[in-house]
C-alpha cells in the first residue's frame, strides 16, 4: 500500500481540533434534540448519531409544511413504502433544534 499523502495527512492534523469540536457540538444537539422530544419512541434511531427515520406521511407533510428539510422517498424502488428521515448537522442551531422538536410534539399532540 502507498503511504499517506503529505498533503491530505497535514490538512487532517490542522483540522482534528475543527472536528473534534464539530463533533461534540453535533452529539449536543442531537442530546437536547432528544430531550426535547415528548414521544422520541416515534423514532427510528440509533443513539448518538443524527440520523431519525420514521414512518409517518402525515409528520412529513406537517413539517414541509413548516419548511423543514427532510429526506422522503420510496426504497428500493417506487412501488416501496416511503422512507423518511430527519438528519441533524452540527450547523443546525439550538434555535432550529428547539424549533423542529417544538414542531414534532405539536404535530403528536394534535394527532
Amino acid at each position: 500500500a502507498s503511504p499517506a499523502n503529505p498533503a491530505g495527512l497535514a490538512t487532517l492534523i490542522q483540522s482534528w481540533e475543527l472536528i473534534q469540536s464539530r463533533s461534540r457540538q453535533l452529539q449536543n444537539r442531537v442530546n437536547l434534540f432528544l430531550s426535547l422530544l415528548e414521544n422520541p419512541d416515534v423514532f427510528l434511531f440509533i443513539p448518538s448519531q443524527p440520523a431519525f427515520g420514521y414512518r409517518n406521511p402525515g409528520l412529513t407533510d406537517f413539517l414541509k409544511n413548516h419548511n423543514i428539510l427532510l429526506t422522503h422517498f420510496h426504497y428500493p424502488n417506487e412501488d416501496s413504502e416511503p422512507t423518511s428521515r430527519i438528519v441533524l448537522t452540527a450547523a443546525h442551531s439550538e434555535k432550529e433544534i428547539r424549533r423542529l422538536a417544538q414542531l414534532i410534539n405539536l404535530y403528536f399532540q394534535s394527532h
